[in-house]
């Protein structure tokens, strides 16, 4: 526990981008400790506001989280958004974000136009083309509906 802790305090004065963005994902995904990772997250965006990496890190962890009480879809969107903006749309992490975030607030449409555009942004990446087929479905069950 005690290095949990340590993990999720960042010092007094502003470390590196990566360092943070680093711990975020160990965090997540080492640890499984999400909470720790959302605060490790809302910390890195007070300190970098305007970089993409961050945004579209806490869109994901929003959007798909383990655990339901962390998972936030429209505030994933608005954090996917502006990292896509600005970004330009060009980089691939925050056009992910923006697909999974769109996906998981019910933007279905939405969500496989951006996760389309990703896939052919990245040709030969299967897992984005895999993710643009299936949401694709998802979008047109739910016209159906």
């Amino acid at each position: 526990m005690v290095a949990v802790k340590k993990l999720t305090e960042l010092p007094k004065q502003k470390p590196p981008l990566d360092d943070i963005l680093s711990r975020a994902r160990e965090l997540a995904q080492d640890c499984k400790d999400e909470r720790g990772a959302l605060r490790v997250y809302e910390q890195a965006l007070k300190l970098y506001p305007d970089k993409p990496r961050v945004l579209s890190g806490l869109a994901k962890l929003l959007a798909a989280a383990d655990e339901k009480k962390l998972r936030d879809p429209k505030r994933a969107v608005q954090l996917a958004r502006e990292a896509a903006k600005l970004a330009e749309e060009k980089d691939a992490s925050a056009l992910d974000a923006l697909a999974d975030a769109l996906h998981a607030n019910g933007d279905w449409d939405e969500a496989a136009r951006y996760a389309k555009l990703l896939a052919e942004r990245s040709p030969g990446y299967r897992e984005y083309e895999k993710r643009a087929k299936q949401y694709e479905k998802d979008a047109a069950k739910h016209r159906r509906e």
